[in-house]
């Protein structure tokens, strides 16, 4: 995966692109075409050791299938998260985000950030992408499912309520809309996809790339590719579970939180000394 950033040619050079390049996913149709002779057009030795020998490969184009995500005008926000950056594993306690992360950051967050979610429950756009939709949540494909390959399934959960903004302000009452969207969304997925819950994974991401609440839910083998490192993702039926010990559960609880350097919550904690 790789990301490339500048400007269009005869546009304002402020306004950013940002180009996301991906290789598709091998299938089984397409390996079962693989024939060596044909489909390798170079190679090149790269080490060797006993019985390994590791080479680098110049495939036909057949092989060489490239997924394309185009962003323009990119946010700053979309900019900085796709920046190569040092990351630091921090504790965030309930004084942190309600002292520093809540106001001095989530509450000033431009409404255009957010501005395509509204058009999703709105149903003014991607309506095409709907799996499910009740009353409580919408149930949508994601781009960066390839409609080929099963193991890039990647759907996001979003409630139709609008001052859930993460987690965090999930409290007891909420308990029912958790459910509706596991159950609802589980249901949706096996009967479309015929993927069986065991091989669906449904997690919050803390702190989330945008603030309004949202539940990612994939094939299991797309949890690397969405990100979901240390002190990121959460479990939708750990949180359910979590709630019913304690309506407060996740405004009380210390989460850790996965920063870059270049995360503009990052510089909001370091500037207010608590990194």
């Amino acid at each position: 995966m790789a990301y490339l950033l500048g400007h269009l040619k005869h546009s304002n050079p402020d306004h950013k692109a940002l180009l996301k390049l991906e290789k598709a996913a091998f299938e089984d149709a397409m390996l079962s075409t693989f024939n060596a002779s044909e489909s390798i057009l170079s190679s090149l030795l790269i080490s060797t050791a006993e019985t390994t020998h590791n080479f680098t490969l110049e495939l036909s184009s057949t092989f060489s299938t490239v997924i394309c995500e185009f962003i323009y005008p990119a946010p700053p926000y979309l900019l900085a998260n796709n920046t190569h950056q040092s990351k630091h594993l921090i504790k965030e306690t309930q004084d942190m985000y309600e002292a520093i992360a809540k106001p001095l950051y989530i509450d000033k967050k431009p409404v255009q950030e957010i501005e395509w979610i509204y058009n999703i429950l709105q149903c003014k756009k991607e309506i095409e992408l709907t799996v499910f939709r009740n009353e409580l949540f919408t149930l949508q494909l994601d781009f960066m499912y390839n409609h080929k390959d099963l193991e890039t399934l990647y759907l996001l959960a979003i409630p139709i309520q609008r001052d859930l903004t993460c987690i965090r302000d999930l409290r007891g009452k909420h308990i029912p809309l958790l459910k509706s969207i596991k159950s609802n969304s589980y249901a949706a997925i096996q009967s479309r996809f015929n993927l069986p819950p065991s091989q669906i994974i449904a997690v919050f991401n803390y702190h989330p790339t945008y603030y309004h609440l949202h539940i990612h839910f994939a094939h299991v083998n797309m949890s690397e590719r969405m990100g979901l490192e240390i002190g990121r993702g959460i479990g939708l039926t750990d949180a359910i579970e979590n709630l019913k010990l304690d309506g407060a559960y996740y405004l009380k609880k210390s989460l850790s939180v996965g920063l870059g350097e270049g995360h503009e919550l990052h510089r909001v904690y370091k500037e207010n000394g608590v990194i």
